[in-house]
């Protein structure tokens, strides 16, 4: 099976919210990922040594920035330090606040999860993940400017958890016309996935969201929102063969692990409602 899932991002360190828990650092860590201001946010968990003994270096890293020995773009401006970050694309299932009456009713949240962070001494830019996904629904959607959505189409399908030996749902947006025309085209169901590689970059979009006053002279209230787009830039001529790649038997059991893991989920809830909300916040 193709199971490719990376993302590097390099650039400078726009922000982080790292927390020192009992034997590990948790917490996010921001990258301003590209000349534009695109920023992109990565969650990390690292205890100080690996399960076999060895010591952790992205621990020792983490603590350093905890301690506040490195600049951020939102406090120093151009003094920020240069960072490399090597990351996977993951996806958690949640209970949100309101509760869930079925399985189809979990929040899903998808995320980068933080493998290595190093120094950039080249400072250079990097705004880049890559993956094998199974795509099965092309979803067109219509321009919102109330939103500030614009025309794009959404890709929908899966990514295959390597580690526990499921599948992920994931969903990623074609932005950019000859990408949205090739994707509309694309004759894909869950029973006739395309097996493929897939590249993009994040692209965030700012939206001012204008109320206009009902008082003559008065101030509207004008509001900024910011979006953040896994952008599709890239996907090869050939796809993966379906059936030879990937078996049918090889796609139901990884299928059936999903689902089981998501009624898991659905059983235990959320005791305090901190998944609901790491959720809320995460979606891209």
């Amino acid at each position: 099976m193709k199971t490719y899932n990376r993302v590097t991002l390099k650039g400078r360190l726009h922000s982080y919210a790292l927390e020192d828990k009992e034997e590990a650092i948790a917490g996010t860590v921001t990258l301003e990922v590209d000349k534009d201001g695109n920023t992109a946010e990565v969650r990390f968990y690292a205890t100080p040594t690996y399960k076999s003994g060895a010591k952790n270096k992205t621990y020792g890293f983490l603590e350093e920035m905890l301690a506040g020995n490195y600049n951020t773009v939102s406090n120093d401006g151009e003094d920020a330090d240069w960072l490399s970050i090597d990351a996977n694309i993951d996806v958690s299932y949640f209970v949100p606040r309101g509760g869930a009456k079925t399985v189809d009713d979990l929040g899903c949240a998808q995320k980068l999860r933080g493998a290595f962070i190093n120094p950039n001494n080249k400072k250079e830019y990097s705004n880049e993940w890559k993956c094998d996904m199974l795509i099965t629904r092309i979803e067109d959607r219509e321009e919102n400017p109330e939103k500030g959505y614009d025309h794009t189409v959404r890709v929908h399908g899966f990514i295959i958890d390597d580690y526990n030996h499921r599948l992920m749902g994931v969903k990623f947006d074609a932005m950019d016309v000859g990408v949205m025309n090739y994707m509309n085209n694309l004759e894909v169901s869950v029973d006739n996935p395309l097996y493929t590689a897939i590249k993009g970059m994040f692209y965030m979009k700012k939206t001012l969201k204008v109320n206009k006053s009902a008082f003559e002279g008065g101030e509207d209230d004008v509001r900024e929102f910011e979006n953040t787009f896994w952008k599709i830039t890239w996907m090869p001529v050939n796809s993966y063969m379906f059936g030879e790649d990937i078996t049918a038997e090889e796609y139901k059991a990884l299928t059936d692990a999903l689902e089981a893991h998501k009624m898991d989920k659905f059983n235990s809830g959320s005791e305090d409602g901190s998944a609901a909300e790491e959720g809320k916040k995460l979606v891209f």
